[in-house]
């Protein structure tokens, strides 16, 4: 909502989400992490919308601190660079971020396989991060009924706010 309402009315859903999602947090965290993402692979074929290079310098205007560095992802040695700048703006020392990028990988692995397995995004993070299985079963208690697919973006459909829970209902 605070997204749709700061936002300019030129931008897309996607950025007035990550506007919206910021304003929730400022007031919340010491500090907002908007990384401006320039590649994402190693033949600088993958480009991203110049808006959302900017959003560090967009959440500025609403947020005083915000931590922004450029981030070329497109190698593993790009990558592990990257955290290690990281790791220097916090004062974390290097074996820190290594031993925290390794279980965030560990992590993003377990997510993804509860995501093969049926389970939503928010639902596999919260039971890989939290631990809290989720309260209902995957299996289908009736062949009969129907297998339905709900396509768009991402951001849209994993976003219960804008999808009014709409893959929550379809379940």
């Amino acid at each position: 909502m605070e997204g749709v309402k700061e936002g300019v009315n030129e931008a897309c859903i996607s950025l007035k989400l990550s506007i919206g999602h910021a304003m929730y947090l400022k007031d919340r965290v010491d500090c907002i992490f908007a990384p401006r993402l320039m590649n994402m692979d190693k033949y600088k074929r993958i480009t991203l919308c110049p808006k959302f290079r900017g959003l560090p310098d967009l959440f500025r205007v609403f947020i005083p601190n915000v931590l922004s560095l450029n981030a070329y992802l497109g190698s593993f040695e790009r990558r592990l660079s990257f955290y290690s700048k990281v790791g220097r703006e916090l004062r974390v020392g290097f074996l820190r971020v290594l031993r925290a990028y390794r279980r965030a990988r560990l992590a993003s692995k377990k997510v993804k396989e509860l995501q093969r397995d049926g389970f939503l995004p928010d639902e596999a993070r919260a039971w890989v991060l939290g631990g809290s299985e989720p309260s209902f079963t995957l299996k289908r208690k009736d062949e009969a009924l129907p297998i339905i697919a709900v396509v768009g973006y991402p951001y849209i459909i994993y976003d219960d706010y804008v999808s009014h829970s709409l893959l929550k209902k379809t379940r």
